[in-house]
């Protein structure tokens, strides 16, 4: 088979019964040094010029072995049978244990923890993927799948498993639910918060809905992050869905529901041992209910969209600066509020009509004034 080259330096692909399997060329040490070469998964197994680039890079610079290193350690070691929740434990070491990983969504997948990806047939992650569908949501499917997919691709990239034959495709989620408050709402929610005795709690929600922040953002938030003379927080990045430390402003009322909460310890929210608070769940249900708000209206996702919802149709924030505040690393993201931005432009040309129709009403006001005289 001739090897075709890609746009992509030292990735190459060889066809096979209609089938792009890669190639990766490389060299570690040098001009000197042996040239590598070697197979690294097919188009059919979800490979890519772009997926076999990063392998290359990782390869070179050591941070992944060769398949001969790997086949050499095999052979060394005793053989370990990686099981889906074995990878997910050590991708979670790995990654510090970042939130992004929720174990809520791994549990959806509870049939595979015991299962080797080589073990589970695609047929089975296709039934997983309808049955979620069908029994909860398109989203839970689709964040349920993602864990499984990073899992299994963790164990690749580590070195820990072969690529198995899976395609894992999650379902795409055309719009996300957002939970805007209307006025009334609003105005219920903020007395019932303000009757909360909780203070840490009280202000946890405060800056949920002052700061749009996500809830992992704000638990792991600590006193250092607060820049008061300034007028601006830090959102560190090992808290943050797209992994980036980012500053947002102060406002006045984040700033005043701040300077409510004692300085004890390193974390805004402290909880056991020295470490921040896991979450409130029951006094965010509590202010919730006692809000009138609908049962299945989601505390910490319906007050961060509560505060873009507002910052949208006020026609006053444009869409990139939004995305900034909502540390939306895709524009995408944001555009599920650009209905409400419509809105506000609708008002803003409603306005425009009337002040161009003004002066033509004014002159033939002055005309019918001097026909008078």
């Amino acid at each position: 088979m001739k090897a075709e080259k890609t746009d992509y330096p030292g990735v190459t692909y060889r066809l096979k019964d209609n089938d792009r399997v890669y190639y990766i060329r490389y060299r570690r040490g040098g001009r000197e040094a042996p040239l590598i070469e070697e197979p690294v998964g097919s188009s059919s197994r979800g490979m890519t010029p772009a997926k076999a680039s990063h392998i290359r890079a990782a390869r070179i610079t050591g941070k992944a072995l060769s398949n001969k290193e790997k086949r050499e350690q095999q052979q060394q070691r005793p053989a370990i049978r990686w099981t889906i929740e074995r990878l997910y434990d050590a991708l979670k070491v790995t990654l510090n244990n970042a939130q992004r990983y929720e174990d809520v969504y791994f549990r959806h997948i509870a049939e595979f923890h015991d299962r080797a990806p080589d073990a589970i047939a695609q047929m089975e992650v296709d039934a997983l993927r309808a049955r979620l569908i069908s029994e909860k949501s398109k989203s839970t499917a689709r964040h349920a799948l993602s864990v499984l997919s990073r899992i299994v691709n963790y164990g690749v990239k580590a070195g820990l498993i072969e690529q198995p034959r899976l395609i894992i495709k999650p379902p795409k989620v055309d719009a996300e639910r957002t939970e805007n408050m209307n006025d009334d709402q609003l105005e219920r929610y903020l007395a019932a918060l303000a009757e909360e005795k909780d203070v840490y709690a009280k202000v946890f929600l405060l800056l949920s809905l002052h700061t749009g922040a996500r809830r992992g953002a704000l638990l792991k938030m600590k006193w250092e992050d607060i820049d008061f003379a300034h007028g601006f927080i830090t959102l560190r990045g090992d808290a943050a869905k797209n992994e980036e430390t980012t500053k947002i402003p102060m406002n006045n009322a984040a700033r005043e529901a701040l300077e409510m909460l004692p300085q004890e310890g390193d974390f805004l929210f402290p909880g056991k041992d020295g470490g921040h608070r896991e979450d409130f769940r029951r006094v965010k249900i509590r202010v919730r209910d006692k809000a009138g708000l609908p049962p299945d209206w989601r505390p910490s996702h319906g007050l961060r969209h509560t505060y873009a919802s507002r910052l949208a149709s006020s026609g006053e924030v444009d869409p990139y600066t939004l995305q900034k505040l909502m540390t939306h690393k895709d524009i995408r993201m944001t555009q599920r509020y650009a209905h409400l931005s419509d809105e506000a432009m609708k008002r803003a040309a409603a306005v425009a009509a009337s002040v161009m129709s003004r002066p033509r009403r004014e002159e033939t006001s002055h005309a019918k004034e001097n026909l008078a005289k």
